[in-house]
């Protein structure tokens, strides 16, 4: 009796794993262009941005710097908008929540910061 020896596929079809790739690559370019902001919402965001940007440099500030204090407002901001909520504010940023802990660590935002007061914010 000869036995068939069983094929087995090693690789996924090339050609569905171009299709994943293109269409990732299609989404993220459709992304990139439109952002999801809407027009409204970025009013004359650029001139003040601008005025901001001016400012720090001739300010001294470097690069690294002006990062930090800038995602230490957003995310600050965030975490307000959402009651201190760590997984709305991660999912409002785009990021996942554990990121964002650490950012809020790293940042040393403190709870007092960004927590409307209440219960959980009283000590005992």
């Amino acid at each position: 009796m000869c036995r068939r020896k069983r094929r087995t596929k090693r690789h996924p079809d090339p050609r569905s794993v171009q299709n994943r790739r293109f269409g990732t690559r299609l989404a993220l370019k459709q992304r990139s262009a439109d952002d999801g902001v809407p027009e409204d919402a970025t009013g004359d965001l650029g001139d003040r941005l601008d005025q901001l940007v001016r400012h720090l440099v001739s300010q001294g500030v470097s690069l690294a710097q002006a990062r930090r204090i800038f995602e230490r407002q957003f995310i600050l901001a965030s975490l307000q908008l959402n009651q201190g909520n760590l997984s709305r504010s991660a999912n409002s940023l785009g990021i996942h929540r554990n990121t964002l802990r650490t950012k809020v660590d790293a940042l040393r935002i403190q709870s007092s910061e960004y927590r409307p007061s209440g219960k959980r914010n009283q000590s005992k």
